[in-house]
């Protein structure tokens, strides 16, 4: 079983702790950002499943040098399974334009604005395969 980061008590922790993520997202049906806020990491229903949640090395999957996933739910007369063998956008299963900005403005709108999360991803998606993100930050965060 692989231990990784058990018991999570802060967000950042819990961002790096697998465990933490399938339990929440067997809760709330999502790892949205606040899936790490404050309430998420208090709430007793995610923390027992965290504290039940085992985590194996698929080796199959592992040597094939793909990325991907096997969930077993073993609830007392039941048993679930599903199974990712392509992550949704990387390089073999890439994210549509509408998706890349949804998932941007979910995560970056709470901060920015909606106005602002627009601009930026807009100039991120027409900016030239290898620009200097550097200089395009410097360029979005100028007055204009």
């Amino acid at each position: 079983m692989i231990e990784g980061y058990r018991n999570p008590r802060t967000p950042l922790a819990a961002q790096f702790s697998l465990s933490w993520g399938v339990a929440r997202a067997l809760v709330s049906g999502d790892l949205a950002p606040d899936a790490y806020a404050p309430d998420a990491l208090a709430d007793p229903l995610t923390r027992s499943l965290e504290a039940k949640a085992e985590i194996a090395l698929d080796e199959e999957l592992e040597r094939s040098g793909r990325r991907g996933a096997r969930l077993e739910l073993d609830i007392p007369g039941e048993k679930f399974s599903a199974a990712l063998d392509r992550v949704a956008g990387d390089p073999g299963l890439p994210l549509g334009r509408e998706a890349v900005i949804a998932k941007f403005s979910r995560y970056a709108g709470p901060i920015l604005g909606e106005a602002a999360v627009l601009c930026a991803a807009e100039s991120f998606l027409r900016a030239p395969r290898k620009a200097c993100w550097s200089d395009l930050l410097r360029e979005l965060s100028s007055p204009r």
